[in-house]
């Protein structure tokens, strides 16, 4: 089996943080990790199988100052958006573009001593659960939060961070699927077991294969380490459902 891993950027960090008037976020960057059976040399019989997750700045008018030289400079929410139309536009070329449902990985944090990150997490809390009272059912965005930072340093030795991840991204995997272009019929019944295990009938099947709906757009306050861990595990859990449907 071939593993290709394509990443889109599609606005650079130093243009600006948080989100501009047309709903484009910072670090934004759709990420697709394809499988494919390599034995197989004629493309009529190719069996492929592709994954796609997003990352992107918390879309919200909101900006860190970085002329002072210190470890976590101030986060400023320059100004608000009483009817998150601004954000609207911006889930709104995010369904157009993967289908429904977009879930929110947020990592920011929700409890601080003195508050910093938890601003943005109330700011993205307030903004999807507003456009959420507009959506029909199954379009409502979904929300996960996951503070790792608190969790990692819990006195109970249970709670170990991978495992939770992991938790957490086979629970999403449940809501998007992936694509593979391979009839369901034609499946073994142990992986036909697997895949029903992982909400096959929710996904968007045809007599051609299966169709990720929807897509799960992680975040933390710069899109960088908290995200890199928490992408590698949804790549990890979609990785498994992959090579099983290949066989």
């Amino acid at each position: 089996n071939n593993i290709v891993i394509v990443a889109w950027y599609e606005n650079e960090t130093v243009m600006f943080t948080g989100m501009n008037e047309s709903g484009d976020v910072a670090n934004e960057v759709e990420t697709e990790q394809v499988v494919h059976d390599a034995s197989y040399t004629n493309h009529r019989f190719l069996k492929i199988t592709a994954y796609v997750q997003l990352r992107g700045s918390v879309p919200a008018f909101w900006h860190q100052d970085t002329s002072t030289m210190v470890p976590k400079p101030p986060i400023v929410i320059s100004r608000s958006d009483p009817y998150y139309s601004t954000a609207a536009m911006h889930f709104n070329t995010l369904m157009s573009q993967y289908g429904s449902p977009i879930y929110i990985f947020n990592l920011v944090k929700g409890k601080e001593k003195k508050n910093h990150e938890r601003q943005l997490t109330e700011v993205l809390i307030q903004t999807f659960g507003y456009l959420n009272q507009f959506l029909p059912l199954k379009h409502k965005i979904k929300y996960c939060g996951f503070d790792m930072s608190k969790y990692s340093k819990t006195k109970d030795k249970r709670h170990n961070v991978m495992e939770k991840l992991e938790e957490i991204a086979k629970n999403t995997f449940k809501n998007t699927g992936f694509f593979h272009n391979v009839n369901i019929g034609s499946y073994p019944d142990n992986i036909k077991s697997v895949l029903d295990g992982v909400g096959l009938d929710k996904y968007e099947t045809t007599a051609k294969g299966v169709y990720q709906t929807g897509a799960v757009r992680t975040n933390c306050v710069d899109c960088l380490d908290r995200t890199n861990t928490a992408q590698f595990v949804l790549g990890k859990v979609a990785l498994g459902h992959q090579l099983m449907v290949l066989g």
